[in-house]
């Protein structure tokens, strides 16, 4: 057993983007993992599958924060009409779209610049296993791509 003076074992995670015009992605990046006490690298990771000319060439948003979140209001809304007075967005950020299924590459121009807006309600926060809800709106055209809402 050691003293409380001696450095308490374990690692430090960093996880940095793959950042495409600016813009951080969803996907693509690398994780390095650090001793605590040696200060050496423990694991690298690199997840990085789409290919440059994969990402859309507008990599200026059309489609403001307030519009994106307003969307995905909406669409909650209608979803859970009755936790509508609880609605709450965690979080709006501008990022590549960069999922796909293993094994396929992206086309090019494919991969959307997208507003990705976490958002919860009163039974998400009351819940401690839930997660918080997760739209994506697409930065161009203002139509939602993706959708996960669940009770």
């Amino acid at each position: 057993m050691g003293s409380p003076s001696d450095p308490m074992a374990g690692q430090y995670v960093f996880i940095y983007s793959r950042i495409v015009n600016d813009i951080p992605c969803e996907e693509d990046r690398f994780i390095v993992s650090v001793d605590s006490v040696t200060g050496d690298i423990t694991s690298y990771e690199r997840h990085w599958s789409a290919p440059d000319n994969a990402f859309s060439v507008a990599s200026d948003p059309l489609i403001l924060k307030r519009e994106a979140t307003f969307a995905v209001l909406q669409q909650a809304k209608e979803k859970y009409p009755e936790w509508v007075n609880g609605l709450r967005i965690v979080s709006a950020e501008i990022r590549w779209k960069d999922q796909h299924p293993v094994g396929i590459t992206p086309r090019p121009g494919s991969i959307p610049l997208a507003w990705k807006v976490t958002f919860e309600d009163d039974f998400i926060r009351g819940n401690s296993s839930a997660i918080p809800a997760v739209a994506w709106v697409d930065a161009q055209t203002g139509s939602i791509l993706d959708f996960e809402y669940r009770h």
